[in-house]
């Protein structure tokens, strides 16, 4: 099992595990109708934020056995609205391979990451409907921040202490 960002080589894989997700892929950086080269050089440009929109952040994939299981975006920087919705991490598994822990060693690697970064506490943000999340973040020592509610959808923010 290894983390790597995507490269030319990867693009069959990455087009079967975009094809495996029936609902909208998380996080969004892992998601792209553009032809893979672009994609792959839009995902090169997010982490100086070239294009000035979006805060610097790094998308790396895990791969099990030659198969892509999940995704995870680090944003570096947090904007108020990353406070609210997305916080530092953003991760998504990989429908056939959930409930493996898959989900945890995604974010416990961000941790890691941030951590390298000097960022001593990250925060995330996941919806009161998704126990698999919330359970991902307590599994890495999140601990609950806030409850709100968005455009009708119940959210829960969490901070995490980096060690």
């Amino acid at each position: 099992m290894h983390f790597a960002e995507l490269t030319l080589s990867d693009e069959l894989l990455y087009r079967h595990y975009k094809n495996s997700w029936k609902t909208r892929m998380v996080p969004g950086s892992s998601s792209s109708d553009m032809p893979f080269p672009d994609y792959l050089q839009k995902l090169e440009d997010d982490k100086t934020n070239k294009n000035g929109k979006f805060v610097p952040a790094k998308t790396l994939f895990l791969f099990d056995h030659d198969v892509i299981v999940g995704c995870v975006q680090i944003r570096y920087l947090l904007t108020k609205n990353l406070m609210i919705e997305g916080g530092n991490v953003g991760y998504g598994v990989h429908p056939d391979f959930r409930g493996l822990g898959y989900g945890t060693k995604l974010l416990e690697h961000a941790l890691q990451e941030l951590k390298k970064s000097g960022i001593n506490e990250a925060v995330l943000t996941c919806d009161s409907e998704n126990p698999a999340s919330r359970n991902v973040i307590l599994n890495c020592h999140g601990a609950l921040n806030a409850k709100y509610e968005i455009s009708n959808v119940m959210k829960e923010r969490y901070l995490i202490p980096i060690k």
